[in-house]
């Protein structure tokens, strides 16, 4: 029999640690906890994900240490967290993933100013209420650094003169939380206190004056001279915004969806998608939601060639189905005029296909790409590389050279002057890794460039991958999210991407944004205002549904 010489004691590689618990703790800083199961390890290696998927340590502690404090977070942002022990044998196994949520600046000062009982009385503790009676709501409290529960009858703001060249303008200043990235400071003018204005035309600001102790100091100034009227009058107003790029959660859909369609007119968002991909009769409704009531509906009538797989366009205060899958939906436009609550038919398109990459410029409507011959259940079809453009007020279509890389399942958009078609996959309708392909048509010279191109300058999506539905265009960038995949790299267990990666359109570069609540393909992400709004779309690759509803909040 033979014996092994270790010393005291022969290391093994340590047991898991377990129990691990993620609680927020301010809108920086997340506190960590969880149970030692091993009895000779040399410290712990705790490590954090902003997606669940991507993980990277953050701190290595000593033997024993049980908690850890995360700090340096952005607020009203899920993060995600694993630990492993580890001695000289080796590392653990992982702990389960825990994950939690930072405070918004609001609720941290909410904690901070009501008690526990208070926080659940809305009338006591919600933004609208005035608790201590002194004519200031919980809002303003808030964005002015007050105290809710204590009387408060200092000025909110005050009055001053800016001259600029021979010329004296009114000025409103105050001094604000700096803390409260979640709201958004205005100012309205009048020249008799009952007609009050506002915009950009009347007024400019805010303007930063200085910062000091928590408090930033900013004014407004009235555009007109202080000669254009015998009085003015500036008053300040305040509304939430929500914390800059984090993720609200939405209404859900009443059913669940998936291929989705969406648009906004005015305060309602047109939708619809596909339930059932094996009976296209089963092809959802289109459904409103009203931001205003906060509830969903469907619409009726219905429009005349149900399908999935739309591109939508809004444009002259109507909504453009273009295109389509299923119920012989391809190449069809369907227009849907909210004044006269009806359906009328524009003139087809010149090719009969669904997922199509669309974008309205100068009036028109550009499709590209997208799949034709689709039947659901027994036929994925082809795609195609064709690409045309429609005239609204003529009704009529003409074709234009065709996409350098035909693809469907894009994600399309336009800056205002040019046609974007960001990535896709270039088979039939079912899932693949997609391209990285970017894509741009220039109507000005009625020409197409693409970072595929030998020597292009452009830059490539960063994760190939199709299913994105719609690239959002806001202050000089393009929001592209979510996407489907088959094993490309950086997705979900279920192959897809919670990902939300932004370019912008002047540098030619790429930087990633808060990622999804869930990782989704088949969504049509909708722009209202500084919002995205996400519904439906799939968890999972292949014929997946969701009933989620995800609002992206822009910088």
């Amino acid at each position: 029999m033979a014996w092994l010489a270790c010393g005291a004691v022969c290391l093994g590689q340590p047991a898991a640690p377990g129990g691990l618990v993620a609680t927020p703790a301010s809108p920086q800083q997340i506190i960590l906890a969880w149970n030692d199961n091993s009895s000779n390890e040399l410290g712990f290696q705790v490590e954090q994900s902003s997606d669940g998927i991507a993980f990277s340590a953050i701190t290595t502690t000593s033997a024993n240490v049980i908690a850890f404090a995360a700090t340096n977070l952005n607020p009203a942002v899920k993060y995600y967290f694993r630990v492993r022990a580890f001695n000289g044998a080796g590392n653990s196994a992982y702990s389960k993933t825990n994950s939690a949520t930072t405070f918004t600046p609001l609720v941290q000062w909410q904690l901070a100013n009501f008690t526990p009982v208070l926080l659940t009385n809305a009338a006591v503790s919600g933004l609208a209420a005035d608790p201590d009676a002194d004519g200031m709501v919980n809002l303003f409290e808030y964005a002015l650094n007050h105290q809710p529960l204590l009387p408060d009858n200092a000025n909110l703001s005050s009055a001053g003169t800016e001259t600029i060249l021979t010329n004296s303008y009114l000025t409103l200043n105050y001094s604000r939380n700096a803390t409260a990235i979640d709201v958004l400071f205005g100012a309205n003018v009048s020249s008799n206190l009952t007609d009050w204005f506002s915009g950009t035309n009347v007024v400019t600001g805010p303007i930063s004056v200085s910062t000091n102790a928590g408090l930033v100091t900013e004014k407004f100034r009235a555009n007109a001279p202080l000669t254009s009227a015998s009085q003015q009058f500036m008053q300040l107003t305040v509304t939430y915004n929500g914390v800059p790029n984090s993720w609200e959660t939405g209404t859900s859909l009443p059913v669940p969806l998936v291929e989705m369609t969406s648009a906004w007119l005015g305060d309602k968002l047109y939708a619809t998608g596909m339930y059932d991909a094996f009976n296209p009769a089963t092809t959802s409704p289109m459904r409103v939601f009203n931001i205003l009531s906060n509830t969903w509906t469907i619409l009726n009538p219905e429009r005349p060639y149900t399908g999935n797989h739309h591109a939508a366009e809004v444009f002259g205060g109507r909504l453009y189905i273009i295109g389509g899958c299923d119920a012989n939906s391809d190449g069809k436009v369907q227009i849907y005029d909210p004044a006269t609550n009806g359906w009328s038919l524009g003139a087809p398109m010149p090719y009969p296909a669904g997922s199509c990459a669309s974008a309205v410029i100068n009036g028109k409507i550009y499709v590209a790409g997208g799949l034709v011959g689709v039947i659901s259940g027994s036929n994925n079809g082809y795609n195609t590389n064709a690409a045309a453009v429609y005239d609204p007020v003529l009704n009529s279509w003409a074709s234009l050279p065709p996409l350098p890389v035909g693809m469907n399942h894009t994600a399309s958009g336009t800056d205002g002057s040019k046609f974007y078609v960001f990535g896709g996959r270039a088979i039939g309708n079912a899932p693949d890794n997609g391209y990285n392909t970017v894509q741009i048509y220039d109507p000005a010279g009625n020409t197409w460039a693409s970072s595929s191109d030998p020597g292009s300058a452009l830059s490539p999506l960063p994760q190939a991958r199709g299913g994105m539905g719609k690239a959002v265009y806001y202050n000089g960038e393009f929001y592209i999210m979510g996407g489907e995949t088959v094993n490309g790299s950086g997705a979900t267990p279920d192959h897809v991407y919670n990902r939300v990666d932004i370019y912008n359109v002047a540098s030619n570069t790429w930087r990633l944004g808060t990622p999804m609540p869930t990782g989704r393909h088949g969504i049509y992400p909708a722009l209202r205002g500084n919002r995205i709004y996400v519904a439906g779309g799939g968890p999972a690759a292949g014929v997946y549904y969701s009933t989620s509803f995800d609002i992206y909040i822009l910088p």
